[in-house]
């Protein structure tokens, strides 16, 4: 019978681990995809350290439920560089099914601040507008325009590009 396991609820405890290079005196966060995880709310859901080092989390989620997280220290320029399973260059979002008492090991080489970066390569103007909730959205959003240099004197028409959820599209490291 489909869906029959979606009311069931699955204990999930997320183990993050600091390797030596990632220590770190900031404080942790995570956002992710679940009111639990802060909605994607940047500094909502503040970790805490074990006495063995670990820092845990445990919330519960749906059965076979898609969980999307980050780990960061206060902003997304600040999130972490992941370890096996999760790695990769720059940085996505950890994700995987609800399991029932799942336990995700999460290690945590670096950090995304810490890596050299490029000189920044954005050429032209990007300017960054500002939206108060309104009917349809919970929160404020904010919508960043890149133009061109030639933009302020040009005549012509320009191509646009929307990127849905785009706020590491103009950093270096992308």
């Amino acid at each position: 019978m489909p869906g029959r396991n979606s009311s069931i609820r699955c204990q999930i405890t997320l183990e993050i681990s600091l390797c030596k290079e990632a220590e770190t005196e900031k404080p942790l966060f995570l956002f992710g995809n679940l009111p639990v995880l802060g909605n994607w709310e940047p500094r909502k859901v503040r970790l805490k350290r074990d006495l063995d080092g670990l820092f845990r989390f445990t919330f519960y989620a749906r059965h076979n439920q898609v969980i999307e997280l980050k780990i960061h220290r206060g902003t997304q320029k600040r999130q972490g560089i992941y370890g096996p399973p999760f790695e990769g260059f720059p940085p996505s979002n950890i994700m995987f099914r609800a399991k029932k008492n799942l336990v995700v090991p999460i290690s945590i080489v670096q950090w995304l601040d810490k890596v050299p970066t490029p000189e920044n390569p954005i050429l032209g103007d990007l300017r960054n507008h500002r939206f108060p909730a309104a009917n349809g959205l919970r929160h404020p959003r904010r919508v960043f325009v890149w133009l061109p240099p030639s933009y302020e004197n040009g005549k012509g028409n320009y191509p646009v590009l929307y990127a849905h959820d785009g706020q590491n599209l103009f950093l270096p490291t992308v």
